[in-house]
């Protein structure tokens, strides 16, 4: 019993720091859909800053805490905010993850290089920062150690950490459910763009969540230090094992990733306590968090939602290229590995040449992250552990006098094989959950597999002879180079031939668009087995020919955290094309000797390969399709001067002046435009609403460039004060794609207008022009005589503006109440309010602790309209609000509109059906194609002019 206590307590203040890791991983998931592999690296380097203020400065503690965890991590959190997560916002899984992977590798080194500056150039009397081991925490210097028993000890680290952690968690849990703001973050979570329509500042809310999670990320490193090394590679590991904690918590819930935390840090305790069967593998305590995360992974976190496509995913690389004949495409990189091969034969010297056959194997390395993220969009974390299996399995069979290219091929199937047996379930996750579960299989590789003795040889690892093969003595250097870079373009050819096979379009498909695929008979699951497989053998054979060119191998040259600054390395120059990874792998090897010369930093090169991966989220397709598409745009830019060029250009490109000619046709109609100019003067036409006269329009007046019409027939009523909500010539659309093409519309107060038209007429994109949603490309749009047409959804609410979107405007994971307080316009007495709208409506006042969510469609409109009542609004939008409602539901709905617009309230019904709306409105309007076709009062409105409008749109 005493040791069981003994255990729990240790086991209880890791899993404090495992918990508090996990409630920020999943704070950030959850509010702004990121998984912030660079969480721990938060940690590492506030902590690294709090330590140096004290050790190294002498300040006070609650001061240095004050200055690491309420200063410096907050602006730490603001400029990756500005520079990462908002870029990213929208961004598909791969790269999130890869960016913030980047981000994991350069902040800590970024940190540790300012340290060294501040010693070296500057002569700051500071720690450096190198492997510092065990530093103070926030408590007594030494420690204070309690005796509660003979057997019991608890020191005042200990008690901080276990106190801190039940603090936290209570006041983020009281945060989150007892305060207006708590309320909003759990809405932006809910529906991100309802909240804004409801009035919640979206931007600023997910800016505070950035702003908590980092300060919270860096007093967890400060509390935690002194109980792990206050080093880069300690806290990196830590990343997997609050996502284990997370991971028990769906990476939705914090108090359930609160208790695996702690769970976990119990668990691992227990394990290494009692289970003594575990003593002769290397590494099964250690390895116990990975296993979980994995299991968590594989159980709790599968995606169960339906396939669907991305747009962000679905965007493949241009090929800049596309046109050029073959040999036009291949001849620079042609020549430029034959200059390679006479430079490595005729012009290296040893130390250059073995930088070139270093940064071969890392080529072919490399080109395994072109197959499974570039072609796969899967995001693998266990690339290192495939170079390290197959190397080790190389090695052994050479040990036991296998052949060398049969002990190569058994290294490769090995890795192979390793990476189906990842596959076959990880497969099943989705993107972000793929990641994590590859990044458990490389840490459990690391911590239990590769140490085996049986495998890796213990700490002497295995020497890797070089045989001569066909002739070709691969001893020397020279030699090596040649068959090393033949195998390298061998796999670039093989990539580019499977990129263009069924099998890579079948890839492609999968994961531009995975609905799509499935419904033609792709199988998403073997097409993504199929390369996965793949790259994790051509990941083996990389590692072969390092071990080649190393002639050793052991299970600590590589480990886990180097696989992913590999990744960061393949990112920066471009992880879409075979070319990206050669050019990535050569400068890898060659970097230190390249950057000797500017710096004698060793933290540079991280700095800069991680910086580089974070740049996915501005340049996703990496340095080498960057130069290729400046190039190619500066040679279609050529060859249009050459088209516009006039007549008689002379030589050495002087233009001889000409008279202007007269280009106009007999007809009199405007001269032809040349070139592209005719293009750009007819998408300025459309823009324009000055061009397109036979769009209905009324005589007003806007700024900017999309100016209403001076003429023109007006639609609708005459403008008043009474108008409530009055659109001049809006036009937007969804890209390239225009939906409204110049929308004239006009909604008095106190009366109900509604807009009809056809499926595909543009209604809900008028809905969200007016709400905020949608920005316009030209026009105005005002609010009782104010225009808002620059202003967020969010700042429109304040202008009495209430919009029911057409999928219910409520937040699911919310109780009735909870819906109901954010609802309620400012300045309304939050509990007063309620109690107010429940007495109004009995039926939701019974289901008061509900989640909105579980209630019925009708309930759920209710619940969207009934804070109106208590304070109306000036304007009310209303997309469909009778879709899926019974019609004893549709008629209540109704009846609160009358009652609103009764109350003073511009009300827009927008419907497809007619019959359910006609009687409530006062005026119609149709819309047809992007365009108010006619609007009349609603009793001039029959069904034969209704079946007219629907046939063929004519007034």
């Amino acid at each position: 019993m005493n040791t069981f206590i003994a255990l729990l307590v240790s086991g209880a203040v890791s899993g404090a720091v495992y918990s508090l890791l996990a409630v920020g991983l999943v704070l950030q998931q959850t509010a702004l859909r990121i998984f912030n592999f660079a969480h721990t690296a938060v940690a590492f380097s506030i902590a690294l800053l709090y330590y140096e203020l004290t050790t190294g400065l002498g300040w006070p503690v609650p001061l240095a805490v004050a200055v690491a965890v309420l200063v410096a991590a907050p602006l730490l959190g603001l400029v990756v905010d500005a520079v990462l997560f908002r870029p990213l916002r929208d961004a598909d899984d791969a790269t999130k993850i890869v960016a913030t992977v980047g981000l994991l590798i350069a902040l800590p080194a970024l940190t540790l290089f300012l340290v060294e500056t501040a010693v070296d150039t500057f002569g700051a009397d500071i720690p450096r920062g190198d492997n510092i081991t065990y530093p103070p925490g926030i408590g007594p210097t030494p420690k204070h150690v309690w005796h509660l028993t003979d057997w019991l000890h608890v020191d005042s680290n200990q008690t901080i950490v276990l106190v801190s952690a039940a603090v936290i968690a209570a006041g983020l849990w009281a945060l989150l459910h007892r305060s207006r703001l708590g309320l909003r973050v759990r809405a932006t979570v809910d529906r991100r763009q309802l909240a804004e329509y409801r009035g919640v500042d979206t931007r600023t809310t997910s800016r505070l969540v950035v702003l908590g999670s980092f300060a919270l990320a860096g007093f967890t490193g400060v509390i935690g230090a002194p109980f792990f090394s206050l080093t880069p590679a300690s806290f990196t590991g830590l990343v997997a094992v609050g996502a284990a904690a997370a991971v028990l918590g769906s990476l939705r819930s914090m108090p359930l990733a609160f208790l695996g935390g702690l769970l976990l840090g119990v668990a691992q305790s227990m394990f290494s306590g009692y289970a003594r069967f575990a003593d002769s593998v290397h590494g099964a305590a250690s390895a116990l968090p990975y296993v979980l995360l994995f299991a968590g992974l594989f159980y709790l976190a599968r995606d169960r939602g339906r396939i669907a496509s991305s747009v962000a995913e679905a965007r493949l690389p241009p090929d800049h290229l596309a046109g050029l004949a073959a040999w036009r495409r291949y001849a620079p990189w042609t020549a430029a590995a034959l200059a390679l091969y006479l430079f490595a034969q005729f012009g290296a010297d040893d130390y250059w040449l073995t930088l070139i056959v270093q940064g071969l194997a890392f080529c072919m390395i490399f080109l395994s992250f072109v197959l499974v993220t570039g072609l796969g969009g899967m995001v693998s974390l266990a690339q290192a552990a495939f170079v390290t299996f197959a190397a080790l399995v190389f090695g052994l069979c050479l040990s036991h006098g296998l052949p060398f290219l049969l002990a190569a091929l058994i290294g490769v199937a090995a890795a192979a094989l390793l990476g189906a047996v990842v596959a076959v379930p990880a497969l099943r996750l989705g993107g972000l959950a793929l990641a994590l579960a590859t990044l458990a299989l490389a840490l459990v590789g690391d911590t239990v597999l590769f140490p085996w003795e049986a495998l890796s040889n213990g700490e002497y690892g295995w020497t890797i002879p070089r045989p001569t093969l066909l002739g070709l003595d691969l001893a020397d250097d020279r030699v090596l180079a040649g068959v090393l870079l033949a195998l390298v373009a061998l796999a670039c050819a093989a990539i580019g031939a499977l990129r263009d096979s069924p099998s890579g379009h079948a890839v492609t498909a999968v994961r531009s668009a995975p609905a799509a695929a499935t419904s033609v008979g792709i199988s998403a699951a073997w097409a993504k087995l199929r390369i996965f497989t793949v790259s994790a053998a051509v990941a083996g054979l990389g590692g072969i020919m390092l071990a080649t060119v190393n002639q050793s191998v052991s299970h600590t040259s590589l480990d886990a955290m180097t696989g992913l600054g590999w990744l960061a390395v393949v990112v920066l120059f471009g992880i879409r094309r075979p070319a990206g990874a050669v050019v990535a792998g050569l400068f890898f090897a060659a970097s230190p000797e390249i950057l000797s010369h500017v710096t004698s930093s060793t933290r540079i090169r991280d700095i800069l390969f991680g910086l580089g991966a974070i740049q996915l989220a501005k340049a996703p397709d990496g340095i080498v399709t960057q130069i290729s598409g400046a190039l190619a745009g500066a040679r279609r830019r050529a060859q249009r001067r050459a088209r516009l060029a006039p007549p008689g250009a002379g030589e050495g490109g002087a233009v001889p002046p000409t008279e202007p000619r007269d280009t106009a046709p007999p007809d009199g109609s405007e001269p032809a435009a040349v070139g592209g100019l005719a293009a750009a003067r007819d998408l300025a036409a459309v823009r324009d609403p000055e061009v397109d006269a036979s769009m209905p329009g009324d005589p007003l007046t806007t700024t900017g460039p999309g100016d209403a019409r001076a003429d023109g027939p007006a639609v609708g009523p005459a403008v008043g004060p009474a108008v409530g909500l009055r659109l001049r010539g809006v036009r937007a659309g969804y890209g390239a794609v225009e939906v409204l093409r110049g929308i004239d519309l006009v909604v008095r107060r106190g009366a109900v207008t509604v807009l009809l038209g056809a499926n595909g007429a543009g209604k809900s994109t008028v809905c969200a022009v007016i709400a905020g949603g949608l920005a316009p490309t030209a026009g105005a749009i005002e609010l009782a005589g104010a225009d808002v047409t620059a202003l967020p959804a969010h700042r429109r609410v304040g202008h009495g503006l209430a919009f029911a979107p057409e999928s219910r405007g409520v937040f699911p994971a919310l109780t009735v109440t909870e819906n109901l307080a954010l609802a309620l316009p400012r300045g309304v007495d939050a509990s007063g309010g309620v109690a107010a709208v429940l007495d109004r409506f009995p039926a939701l006042a019974a289901r008061r602790r509900v989640a909105a969510g579980n209630l019925s469609g009708g309930e759920q409109q209710m619940l969207a309209l009934a804070p109106m009542l208590l304070d109306p609004p000036r304007v009310l939008v209303a997309d469909e609000p009778c879709l899926g409602l019974a019609p004893r539901i549709s008629a209540r709905v109704l009846e609160l509109f009358a009652e609103l617009a009764a109350a003073g309230t511009a009300v827009l019904v927008v419907e497809e059906k007619a019959r359910h709306v006609l009687d409530l409105a006062d005026e119609v309007a149709f819309l047809d194609l992007g365009r108010v076709a006619w609007s009349r009062a609603a009793g001039d409105v029959d069904r034969d002019t209704l079946a007219d409008a629907y046939l063929t749109g004519a007034p």
